[in-house]
Parts: structure tokens; sequence; C-alpha cells
């Protein structure tokens, strides 16, 4: 339920849209800047002043009636508007409301990072027009353009978290052989899933289990990198895989949004091997050099009805599984896990590139601080 919250106004150099990625945000952000958090997913801030009553009245007839949500466009534009932040910066990146207003206010530098792979079913609306947009890579530009999305401007710098948290990464001796990317979530398994989600979890089950019987063939370890960030979820996530593990242990690597915000990354890089449906975590470690294999490849019909399709077309053989039998699997996972660090480079750079665009001379949040200060500095210079 989002309930009114009655407020006063404030200001503030850069505005974090929305909560998503607010424990981290900061770092993409110049210290000398002042910022505040705009939460909007379970409130709605209503301010105790005139200016913004005048607003939304103002907004809502000057919107045309052919933009949908023409009611929230109104009440987000008077929010910003009251706020008025030089810079807006949000990594809620298929939220409808930013581009519009990017295109509204020139003056207002409205930068969008991307939060997770995005395809062309139920991913980001169909139509939206996004403002300065930070993506993974490549793969969402072909995305966009197949559904209608457009932007101000389209920069592949990769993962801003993945880059936060290489920043602070120092390699180690591996410890787990294998870690598997959960897709659980609890309305996968509801008695009246649709089809699309019954179809994820057949594949996502019967790709643990093939993870399970090849490691205990051959007397691995395994982790799983969860998905879920709360811990009665993640006590639901547990009980899942213990149903479908056929007696093998395995390790949960749990995350939250406070301080095991990179957990998972931290598994995943701790991992000789990393086993992949189609999750962000797996795209962002191949991104990054690490020897990953890939489970959706056998799956025509799952790529083609989750939009997934652009994210294996470029997916070399030998890191995509091609059928879904414990044989594909394991002559795959041999492979890659005997395979050498420069063999395995030459055959996956380009298709890692193209997921992932990782700079190569500063991580992907000095990119975009350098960009905001230089927002904030010439704006400085115009007062």
């Amino acid at each position: 339920m989002i309930i009114p919250h009655f407020t006063r106004p404030f200001h503030c150099d850069v505005l974090i849209y929305d909560i998503p990625g607010s424990a981290w945000l900061h770092k993409c952000i110049p210290e000398s800047a002042s910022y505040k958090v705009l939460n909007i997913r379970h409130h709605r801030p209503l301010f105790i002043d005139a200016r913004f009553l005048a607003s939304m009245f103002r907004h809502y007839f000057n919107f045309s009636r052919q933009i949908p949500n023409r009611r929230f466009l109104s009440y987000v534009f008077s929010i910003l508007d009251t706020i008025c932040p030089r810079v807006i910066l949000t990594f809620a990146d298929n939220n409808i409301v930013l581009g519009e207003y990017a295109k509204r206010s020139p003056d207002t530098l409205v930068v969008s990072i991307q939060n997770a792979i995005r395809g062309t079913v139920d991913s980001i609306p169909p139509n939206t027009k996004l403002p300065i947009y930070y993506s993974l890579g490549q793969a969402e530009r072909e995305v966009f353009k197949e559904i209608g999305v457009t932007f101000e401007e389209y920069l592949p710098v990769g993962s801003v978290k993945l880059g936060l948290f290489l920043e602070g990464h120092r390699e180690c001796d591996f410890l787990w052989n294998l870690s598997f990317c959960s897709h659980y979530r609890p309305e996968l398994l509801e008695k009246d899933a649709g089809p699309l989600f019954q179809m994820i979890e057949e594949a996502h089950r019967h790709l643990f289990q093939l993870v399970c019987r090849y490691a205990a063939k051959r007397s691995l370890s395994v982790a799983i990198l969860s998905k879920t960030r709360e811990p009665e979820l993640q006590i639901l996530e547990e009980k899942y895989f213990s149903s479908l593990c056929e007696g093998y242990p395995f390790t949960l690597i749990a995350g939250n949004k406070l301080d095991r915000e990179f957990a998972t990354y931290d598994g995943a890089f701790s991992s000789e091997l990393i086993v992949n449906l189609c999750s962000t975590l797996g795209y962002e470690a191949f991104g990054a050099g690490r020897k990953v294999l890939f489970g959706s490849g056998y799956r025509a019909d799952l790529l083609e009805d989750w939009g997934a399709v652009q994210y294996y077309e470029r997916l070399p053989s030998q890191v995509s599984l091609q059928n879904d039998t414990l044989v594909e699997f394991s002559q795959k996972a041999d492979a890659l896990r005997e395979m050498d660090s420069a063999t395995y480079k030459a055959i996956t750079q380009d298709a890692a590139t193209f997921y992932m665009t990782l700079p190569q001379e500063q991580f992907p949040h000095d990119v975009i601080r350098k960009r905001l200060a230089s927002h904030l500095a010439q704006d400085s210079l115009g007062m």
C-alpha cells in the first residue's frame, strides 16, 4: 500500500529518484554536492507548499490527454519542480517519468543507470522515453529499438554495482567449484502462475538439478547466489533449493541492501565456474572475464517468450548449452573448468564486451561522477 506523506519541501544539488541503489548511488555523486533520496516506492510525499499544488494543476492541464499516467506524471513533475535539483540520478531505469521530465526541463541533468538486463517482454514499458542512459552494454540498444524505447543519450559503461565491487575486490583462491545464479521468486511457484513463469521455473529447476548431478559425480562444492534480499524470503529460497538438490549439499550466499550489498558478487568471483540461466549477475561476471556457463540456449521458446533472445545471440557455443542433457552440461562444464585463461578470453572477449562494456581506464561510477561534476561546475558558473 502506498501511503501519502505530508512534508515540507527541501532542496539539493543532486536528487536520487526512488530507493533502488540508494545505499551506494552516492558513490556516483561528487563529494562537494549535496544530495537527497526521494522515496516514492512506498510513500507519496506531498509538500506543504502552495507552489507545489499550483504546479500540480498546471502540469495536469498542460499534459496531452494522449499521455498515459497523466496524473502520476503531473504529481512527479510538481515534486521535482519544487525540489529543483540541478541533477536527477536514478537506478530505477525502467520508470516512465524521467525521460519526459528531461525533455521538458533541459537545464536539469537527468541520468538513468541500468539496473538489470532489459528484455523485450515486461522489462521496460514499450515506447518509454529515457533520459541520459548509462547502459550495461550494447544489447539493450537492440532491445530498445525493437520495443520503441528512445533515449536522450545512450552510453555503455558496464555495471556500476560491479565496478564498485571490483574497486575493492582482491583476487583470492576459489572457495567454490560451482556457483548457481538463483532466479527464485515466490510468484514463480504460485498455483496460478502464468505460462511464462512456469516455463522459467521449469528451466531454472532443471538447470540447478544438472548442477547438483554434475557436482555429485565429481565431488565438487556448490554455492547458490541468492536472488532474494529479505530474510523471510531467503528462508523460502533455501527450502526451495533443498527440495531440488537430491540430497547434495550446497551453501546459499545471501545478500541484503545494507552491509551485504555485494555478497553475491563476492560469491560469484570466488567460484571456479558460474552457472547462469539469464541473471544479470551472470552477465556481469561474464563481462568481467569470469567463466560462466549459460543454460537457456537450448530453450528457444523460453528465450522468445522471455524476451531474452538478444542476450544469447552473441554467446559462443562453448559457454551456452545447446540441449538439456547431463552429458552436454558435463562436457561443457569440464571444458570450461580445464580451459586456460588466455584461451577463454580469446573465445569470449567479443561477447563479453558486447554485453558488459566496462571502461578500461576507470570504473563506471567514476565516469558518471565526472559527468555530474562537469554539469554542476558549468551550472555554478552560469548562476
